[in-house]
């Protein structure tokens, strides 16, 4: 139940429920939880994005050289404010004088001054280390890569299956 008070401002006299359709918010406005307490200073309490896609992923290598992708390849999201989490699988069939890592186009910008790694499962392909997947800042891709003894970083550049999810800040 809802009340309506003279002047158009809306007090709720109890939960709200939603039986039949949507909560709207116009656009450029979200759910304010600044009503909480918190221990550290926030720079917004405001939720006023959330956005799910998927699609078939652009992949390339970050130098040059050329792939083609097996049949069955795909990409999700959610977003959720400046946060994205992004996930893929795709099979890279053949491989071309392949040089720097294999590069996935991302749905969004990564924001400024943040690093983001991400966990990689791979089956069939060749790599030396341990597999990571890496978006640097205010870039639209992110890298597969290797750690070797957890200095040196190697490209993963080879035909095989991939399997991943990372989550990164956006602009």
């Amino acid at each position: 139940r809802m009340r309506y008070g003279s002047v158009g401002v809306c007090t709720f006299v109890k939960d709200l429920h939603i039986t039949d359709g949507n909560l709207v918010v116009a656009n450029g406005k979200g759910i304010d939880f600044s009503a909480t307490s918190d221990a550290t200073s926030a720079t917004s309490e405001l939720l006023d994005d959330y956005e799910e896609g998927s699609g078939t992923p652009t992949v390339s290598f970050e130098t040059s050289g050329s792939l083609t992708l097996g049949s069955s390849q795909n990409f999700k999201y959610v977003k959720i404010g400046n946060l994205c989490t992004f996930s893929f699988e795709f099979q890279v069939a053949t491989a071309t004088n392949p040089a720097g890592a294999i590069k996935i186009d991302l749905p969004f910008t990564s924001g400024t001054g943040v690093y983001s790694a991400g966990a990689l499962r791979l089956y069939g392909a060749t790599f030396t280390g341990s597999p990571y997947m890496e978006v640097s800042p205010s870039l639209s891709y992110v890298l597969l890569k290797a750690s070797v003894s957890g200095t040196v970083t190697s490209a993963i550049n080879s035909t095989g299956y991939y399997f991943g999810t990372i989550s990164y800040r956006t602009v």
